[in-house]
């Protein structure tokens, strides 16, 4: 009878040191899913908050809508205006991750739309300071003056352009329905809502 209750208990102890094994198995996975996840949380919040500030500093800019004829009628022309290149840090750096960074793919197509209009408004800038280089021509001034009206009247652009003004209002529109957007599942299972 002793030697049938060890063998019991050798049994049941068998099997409950295996289901703890399992349990603290599924534990740990679970675990280690929840803090990935947050980490992954706090980077999406921080690449947000990075692009609205990228945004922010893009703001004087191309909030301006430039209609055809404001370049002419806005004082800058023929003044040796100058139009400065603007980086894009955390909008490259979240068109890298966005992926699987973002609740909604809204956000990310946004940002490579703006990224690519950006890039077309930065070639105009090109044009115009390469131009600068050779101003002992007295015709570059008018010519000069021509590429910076197309790059603020074609290149920032108004609501009905395709340019830099509509992009960065449509990633501004872009991150607040992503802030907005639910991301409890995202959160829990790393899937986008769409």
């Amino acid at each position: 009878m002793i030697k049938h209750f060890n063998n019991y208990h050798q049994h049941n102890s068998s099997a409950i040191s295996n289901s703890l094994t399992i349990l603290g198995i599924f534990t740990t996975l679970i675990t280690g899913w929840i803090v990935y996840r947050f980490s992954i949380f706090f980077e999406r919040k921080n690449t947000i908050r990075a692009i609205e500030t990228e945004l922010n500093a893009h703001h004087e800019w191309f909030r301006t809508a430039w209609h055809p004829g404001s370049y002419k009628t806005s004082g800058l022309s023929k003044k040796g205006h100058i139009v400065f290149k603007v980086a894009t840090t955390s909008i490259d750096n979240a068109i890298t991750k966005g992926a699987n960074l973002f609740v909604t793919s809204k956000l990310i197509m946004a940002l490579v739309i703006y990224r690519q209009r950006l890039s077309n408004f930065h070639q105009l800038i090109e044009i115009a300071d390469s131009m600068r280089s050779n101003m002992s021509d007295p015709k570059i001034d008018d010519t000069i003056d021509k590429v910076l009206e197309i790059a603020h009247e074609k290149g920032i652009g108004d609501d009905d352009e395709n340019g830099m003004h509509t992009a960065w209002k449509n990633v501004d529109q872009a991150i607040e329905e992503e802030k907005e957007s639910p991301y409890f599942f995202w959160l829990l299972f790393g899937k986008s809502i769409e």
